[in-house]
């Protein structure tokens, strides 16, 4: 991962075989970074996209994707948990060899040649907080402490 930080944007640029979500994770930690948004594109070998199912299960369901595939758009944010843990909601739109777009929430998406991502500090912090109802944990918007 390189990285080029200007004021309250860093510029970052993956390398092939580094997974998107984990370096987010380590770009946070490293930074300490408590609230981001980002967006970005570029090149994959390999990607783990699902849909929530609220109305069935309320979990994931994810389908593989392997190959030359381009990263259409990645989209999401950086927060903290209640634990002050760091989470990485993505999701992803991605395409292959028939230029067939897929997307959805990204559990893990292998750089092939780069991936490009612009992380934007502006929010300033964020937090997550568990919502029974939606079995998931939520950006607290309420936590004016967040």
């Amino acid at each position: 991962m390189k990285i080029r930080e200007q004021e309250q944007i860093i510029l970052v640029r993956l390398e092939r075989g580094e997974d998107v979500i984990q370096s987010l994770l380590q770009l946070a930690a490293h930074h300490n970074i408590t609230g981001a948004m980002f967006h970005g594109l570029g090149g994959a070998s390999a990607a783990t996209l699902g849909i929530y199912r609220l109305s069935e299960d309320k979990a994931y369901h994810y389908t593989n994707f392997d190959g030359d595939l381009e990263i259409i758009s990645i989209n999401g944010n950086i927060a903290t948990d209640e634990a002050g843990q760091h989470m990485v909601h993505a999701h992803a739109t991605i395409s292959g060899n028939d230029l067939q777009a897929y997307g959805g929430h990204v559990d893990e998406l292998i750089v092939a040649g780069t991936c490009e991502i612009l992380v934007d500090l502006r929010t300033g912090p964020l937090s997550r907080k568990q919502d029974d109802e939606i079995g998931l944990k939520l950006l607290d918007l309420d936590n004016e402490s967040a």
